[in-house]
């Protein structure tokens, strides 16, 4: 079912698109992005800035070992957010997540879809939706890093089954 709605507070701007229900389950589809003038979205730009006038300033050249330039890589990655989807329905029911899919890049947009069970209510009618916050890790290699940076919210969203 078709949602499409979103919110910002500080620059993030937290958008659930769709809900896909399922026999035993169902996934929310989110976009997260940010804003001009967040922190993040500044942070990628001067480092996209960077890297642009050090290609320039010498052109085909290679220097540095190869773990040299994948170092250089994650250091120059954004910051991974990470956020928290709490789904309840009108009748008290709490869903839980049980994993998911999502992709972040240096685009700096988000896109998630954690699946939830039990499957919905079918006497419920509506699903309340709440990111209290999302939070900014670094990214080593394969691996999630330390938090950086916490965005406080309470991206809340009321959707009629």
């Amino acid at each position: 079912m078709p949602i499409a709605q979103a919110v910002t507070i500080g620059g993030v701007v937290l958008t659930v698109l769709s809900i896909d229900d399922f026999p035993i389950g169902f996934t929310v589809r989110l976009r997260l992005w940010l804003e001009d003038g967040h922190p993040i979205a500044e942070r990628q730009r001067r480092q996209d800035a960077e890297d642009g006038r050090q290609a320039a300033a010498r052109p085909g050249a290679r220097g540095g070992s190869d773990a040299e330039a994948q170092a250089a890589i994650f250091t120059a990655f954004p910051p991974v957010p990470e956020l928290e989807l709490e789904v309840r329905d009108d009748r008290g029911r709490q869903y839980i997540n049980w994993g998911g899919e999502s992709s972040w890049g240096s685009s700096l947009e988000l896109r998630a879809e954690p699946i939830f069970t039990p499957a919905l209510d079918p006497a419920a009618r509506e699903l309340r939706l709440v990111v209290p916050e999302v939070q900014w890790r670094t990214v080593a290699g394969r691996e999630m890093g330390e938090i950086t940076a916490v965005d406080q919210g309470l991206w809340a969203f009321t959707v009629a089954l």
